[in-house]
């Protein structure tokens, strides 16, 4: 009996697998933006006047973006890979 992982590695092709790194191309872009967002917002004057909630809050978000875009970056990486080998193995 084969495990839900090796029916899924079995399932793709290269199509799908290029769908996939274009779907964590876009959630990459989108983590960034919001990251670069979060850098911008805490760098201004006013943020020195925020309250500790909302310094908490922003930290959060901008450790959860980074977070994001070293986890789909780290996707796309592997997927390629993958990519490779599967056109490897159709050559």
């Amino acid at each position: 009996m084969k495990t839900t992982q090796e029916q899924t590695q079995q399932n793709l092709t290269p199509e799908k697998v290029q769908e996939h790194i274009s779907s964590f191309t876009m959630q990459e872009r989108n983590a960034t933006s919001r990251k670069l967002r979060c850098e911008e917002l805490m760098r201004r004057k006013s943020a020195k006047r925020w309250n500790e909630n909302k310094k908490q809050r922003m930290i959060r978000r901008l450790m959860t973006a980074n977070k994001q875009v070293e986890q789909a970056g780290n996707a796309i990486v592997q997927l390629r890979d993958k990519l490779e080998e599967l056109k490897s193995k159709k050559a």
